[in-house]
């Protein structure tokens, strides 16, 4: 995997809100690539203007934020 992502300078994991599996995938790539790579990270959630469509929560967002460190 690590010349996969030799060639990378940062990097970007972005989620749906509405999405419960990209958030958990997010997750589990946070847990397994960043532990092994040295580099730096953006969380971002998408599709903040459909709140009535809503699976992951604020909160939930900000501790898989804080975690990756993208989050103050």
């Amino acid at each position: 995997m690590n010349d996969v992502y030799n060639w990378a300078d940062a990097l970007v994991l972005v989620f749906a809100i509405t999405d419960r599996r990209s958030f958990n995938y997010v997750r589990r790539v946070k847990q397994t690539m960043l532990d092994a790579f040295e580099m730096p990270v953006a969380l971002v959630a998408n599709k903040a203007d459909m709140v009535h469509l809503r699976q992951v929560s604020t909160e939930e967002g900000k501790l898989v934020a804080k975690s990756v460190g993208t989050y103050s």
